[in-house]
């Protein structure tokens, strides 16, 4: 995934953005590669957001861990 995304302070990205993974993606490995970049600060996977909050009202815990 290296080199696949370009350094925000290079191209005056906007300070957040949403990528939309196509199915089969390997959602772990973005998160893993996004993380690394100069410039991010917070990564936030909305699906095992979603999925943990629905675990924490039903069962009182979260299992999505990335």
């Amino acid at each position: 995934m290296r080199g696949k995304f370009p350094d925000a302070a290079d191209t005056g990205m906007p300070q957040s953005f949403a990528l939309k993974l196509t199915p089969g993606a390997d959602r772990n490995a973005v998160i893993a590669s996004v993380r690394m970049l100069p410039g991010v600060a917070t990564v936030v996977d909305r699906a095992c957001f979603a999925r943990s909050a629905v675990e924490r009202l039903l069962h009182g815990y979260a299992p999505c861990h990335t």
